[in-house]
């Protein structure tokens, strides 16, 4: 399935020196849970995205044009209590999570728009 890359994502992709990180939409029956491939805070589209850092880990993933069904895996280390309980008292099963790829320019600004 191609993807329209904004101009600033196309230039990031090509350039010497790529800033890329993901954001991960947890959508949860209590409310949702926002987190990103690096450390501390990010804020973006009004959600705070919590930084896993090294404790977040994606499988490879693909897209097909199809409508089958592709997995992939998150798996989240030395993460606190509470988010624990979250995943285990909560019913996940097809629940949507939403994996986006995003970059950073060289002032550490979001490059319009993850994909």
């Amino acid at each position: 399935m191609s993807r329209d890359l904004t101009s600033g994502m196309q230039t990031a992709a090509t350039a010497d020196l790529v800033r890329p990180f993901f954001l991960v939409d947890l959508n949860f029956t209590s409310g949702s849970i926002y987190l990103w491939s690096g450390q501390g805070d990010l804020s973006w589209n009004s959600n705070t995205y919590l930084g896993a850092g090294d404790l977040l880990s994606i499988s490879s993933f693909e897209e097909k044009t199809d409508l089958g069904a592709v997995g992939a895996s998150l798996t989240l280390t030395g993460i606190k209590t509470s988010l624990v309980q979250k995943a285990r008292d909560e019913d996940y099963q097809g629940r949507t999570v939403v994996i986006r790829l995003g970059a950073f320019d060289a002032t550490a600004s979001i490059i319009n728009d993850p994909t």
